[in-house]
């Protein structure tokens, strides 16, 4: 009687054998590899919405980022109005008597703009103290010569361009680049072939003059420019049309200079939307579910749990001037909710900005008020997020021990796989030796096979 063991597969046999001890000494490590993965993404991602919170507090830690203003006027195109910031409030009737004009005038000249040339050429502008000459040599044609005159360093503030009419002269026409007369030109002259350049003939021009404007019934003169940028302090105004008072002109115009308080409440609603996607991650990283008993990824992680803290304690301080009428955010509008959220009141914000606006800058701002209050609630978000998400910070000193625990546990892996390769070595070679004793069983089952047959 033979016996049978079968076609066994002893490679897959022995590749399940691995697998099996793989998976018995491996799970530990492989379970915590990915558990020490996703807290270090989960991080990650923390750092980034800390970052943005940071951020956010950032636009309200300065005096510089509430003191915007909305300017409206009431008839476009006569006078450009600017608020830089440091102006107060306004209401300011602006008539625009004159607009400044540059000096404009006009040289005939016998050559052709291309023709060859040669001579010396001069010329000044203003008088006094105020003048100044630029001289040029060696230019080959008109053309060259207004070129050189517009690209040195040294042009007194004139541009020349050269007009050839139809019967082959050439004219050079000059302007000043700023008004008034101070920067008219008082002089010209040439020698050699540019000797006819010393001509300037002004007429059908307006003559060089000066801006001249009234702000509620104050003249202002600008003998250089068109523009007033202290007429009132904080408030740059530019002439750009004389307001006549003739047919559809208006006689002035009526400016109103007022507080942007809708940039204020978006920059502190900003902040108000970076608290609480923060405080959503970290709730959501903190979870625990009795039912399921499952955790969030950063269930347990100490550093984590002192940040969730450190927000709620950081928004119920005090802030402000002392004694002031306004030193906690509740009193701003920005209050919690049940959940821990931030809510924002924009109504008893606005309220709160009417009533005292550099009160509330400098609850928001802090030092950089100028009121003498030390920090801001902007100002401690700010260091706090800078302390959580800066290089080697809170954060990342965390991140950094969990990538330290990776490697260790690589290490740990890669021992494991030298291991089971010598577990695997052994298995083939018990798995060769009993494949050689079925063999040899299996010919001496043959053998005995034939013995029995043959006697029978």
């Amino acid at each position: 009687m033979a016996i049978d063991f079968g076609n066994t597969d002893y490679k897959s046999l022995i590749a399940n054998l691995v697998a099996a001890e793989r998976s018995s000494r491996s799970s530990i490590v492989v379970s915590k590899a990915e558990t020490y993965g996703s807290k270090v993404d989960a991080l990650a991602a923390i750092k980034t919405t800390v970052s943005s919170l940071g951020a956010a507090a950032g636009k309200l830690d300065s005096s510089l980022d509430f003191k915007k203003f909305n300017v409206t006027t009431s008839t476009d195109g006569y006078a450009n109005v600017i608020s830089t910031g440091s102006a107060p409030p306004s209401s300011l009737d602006i008539e625009v008597v004159a607009v400044g004009k540059p000096y404009r005038g006009l040289s005939s000249f016998d050559l052709g703009g291309s023709a060859s040339t040669s001579g010396t050429f001069s010329l000044t502008v203003g008088t006094g103290a105020s003048e100044q000459t630029i001289a040029i040599a060696g230019a080959t044609s008109l053309q060259d010569l207004a070129s050189q005159v517009n690209a040195s360093v040294d042009n007194p503030g004139v541009r020349l361009t050269v007009i050839n009419d139809a019967a082959g002269s050439s004219k050079l026409y000059v302007e000043s680049t700023e008004i008034g007369t101070v920067n008219a030109v008082t002089g010209m002259s040439g020698t050699g072939d540019f000797g006819d350049l010393g001509a300037l003939d002004t007429t059908g021009f307006d003559a060089a003059s000066s801006a001249s404007i009234k702000v509620n019934g104050v003249t202002i003169t600008n003998d250089a420019s068109n523009t007033f940028d202290s007429a009132i302090s904080g408030i740059t105004i530019e002439a750009l049309k004389a307001t006549t008072g003739v047919a559809d002109i208006p006689a002035s115009v009526q400016v109103d200079v007022s507080r942007d308080k809708e940039s204020v409440t978006a920059a502190v609603s900003a902040f108000v939307l970076a608290y609480n996607e923060l405080r959503s991650e970290i709730r959501e990283g903190l979870s625990y579910d009795v039912d399921t008993q499952s955790a969030g990824t950063l269930y347990g992680e100490s550093r984590i749990k002192q940040l969730e803290r450190e927000l709620t304690a950081l928004m119920s301080n005090t802030f402000g001037l002392t004694g002031g009428d306004f030193t906690s955010a509740t009193q701003l509008g920005i209050s919690f909710d049940k959940a821990g959220n931030l809510t924002l009141d924009t109504d008893k914000l606005d309220s709160a900005l009417d009533t005292d606006f550099n009160e509330v800058v400098a609850m928001f701002a802090g030092a950089s008020s100028g009121q003498g209050v030390t920090e801001g609630l902007a100002d401690v978000f700010a260091d706090m997020a800078d302390r959580y998400s800066q290089f080697n910070g809170y954060l990342d000193s965390r991140r950094t021990a969990l990538l330290d625990s990776l490697d260790q546990l690589q290490s740990k892996q890669d021992r494991i796989d030298l291991q089971l390769l010598g577990y695997e070595a052994v298995l083939v070679k018990q798995f060769a030796a009993l494949e050689a004793l079925q063999s040899q069983i299996e010919g001496t089952s043959s053998f005995l096979d034939s013995q029995f047959n043959g006697t029978d």
